[in-house]
């Protein structure tokens, strides 16, 4: 498993090996995937009062919300 890392916003960095999926937040799925994650404690909010324009999956089952959007997530994951 690789140990590099990747910014989802100020501070706030995740292993690279454990993103499953990056999408927006405002699709009907994903906001009753965010809604349940949140009623079980499974939720990680990094916007900061602001507007959450990624959600991030991983492989141990929390839902990351990012003020980045999912196009500069993905660039960051083709960075070297």
């Amino acid at each position: 498993m690789s140990r590099e890392l990747i910014a989802l916003g100020p501070q706030s960095l995740v292993l690279r090996d454990r993103v499953v999926l990056i999408a927006r937040p405002d699709t009907v799925p994903l906001q009753r995937l965010i809604r349940r994650y949140e009623g079980e404690g499974r939720l990680i909010d990094l916007t900061q009062g602001r507007g959450a324009r990624a959600a991030v999956i991983t492989d141990a089952g929390f839902i990351i919300l990012s003020p980045l959007r999912p196009k500069t997530i993905a660039e960051r994951f083709l960075e070297e």
